[in-house]
């Protein structure tokens, strides 16, 4: 038989002379859960320790000491499939065996007379597991086996608990950096944007200005005063004003037909 045993601060020295006591024992194994001192410590880390072992199988029995027994109490018997129950007498420690059927036996150190303790351990560990069908009826609506209470993963595996923590910090951490890259790119997506629309619209302002100069370079040479000033009156409307005087210089003859026109009008 495996006994998982765990106290506080206050059942430190029960839970000491209960490792003495159950050592001499033939076919006991004992596995101490803590706590290692007698300073002052949290009982339900270690009520926890001793209810998981018994929870998951890997002992068979458990014994938890605290100064009243009450708060071992409640932090065991937060797991499914364990029944742990204060006995403060030997007859107390058989009853909840042939009754009850608990599997951890809690011991209230600030009551319960050292002497009486080795006693109430043995009435524990001798006691049989409930044989009346009454008793076995009642046991059996205390198990989960049915699904009808919810059973706490994080509570039952620490480890678990402990891994979907990290994963899920991991996650976070992921979504964090991809909110980040997809913000890099968006600015830079923006950047691209706005220089696309600059040469979009320098090629406009440029097919503007040849629009311009093919358009005033077809009026003939000014033959009068009015003409000229007719010609000056259209240049000045140009709303390019750095290249106006440009407008005034005549293009190079791109073909026969356009260099003959040239000749004649300077004729």
């Amino acid at each position: 038989m495996k006994i998982a045993i765990g106290s506080d601060h206050a059942g430190y020295a029960v839970k000491e002379s209960l490792k003495s006591l159950l050592a001499v024992r033939p076919g006991v194994i004992v596995e101490d859960a803590g706590c290692p001192s007698p300073e002052s410590c949290d009982y339900p880390d270690f009520g926890e320790k001793v209810a998981a072992a018994v929870e998951t199988g890997a002992a068979d029995r458990g014994i938890l000491v605290c100064t009243t027994g009450a708060g071992m109490t409640i932090a065991a018997n937060r797991f499914p499939h364990v029944r742990a129950a204060l006995a403060e007498s030997p007859e107390e420690a058989a009853t909840i065996r042939d009754h009850n059927g608990a599997n951890v036996l809690v011991l209230a150190a600030g009551k319960t007379p050292a002497d009486a303790i080795p006693a109430i351990v043995e009435a524990f560990l001798d006691g049989p597991d409930p044989t009346a069908e009454r008793h076995v009826r009642r046991v059996a609506k205390l198990r989960n086996s049915e699904g009808k209470l919810p059973r706490r993963i994080g509570i039952c595996f620490p480890q678990l608990r402990k891994i979907l923590q990290k994963t899920l910090c991991g996650l976070g951490i992921c979504l964090f950096h991809l909110r980040k890259a997809l913000c890099i790119c968006q600015i830079q997506l923006r950047k691209a944007l706005l220089q696309l629309l600059g040469i979009l619209h320098l090629l406009f302002t440029l097919a503007r200005f040849l629009q311009y100069r093919r358009r005033f370079h077809r009026i003939q040479p000014v033959q009068n005063f009015q003409q000229e000033r007719f010609c000056s009156k259209r240049i000045s409307k140009v709303p390019f004003p750095m290249i106006r005087p440009i407008l005034t210089q005549p293009p190079p003859p791109h073909n026969r037909k356009s260099s003959v026109h040239h000749k004649m009008v300077t004729a």
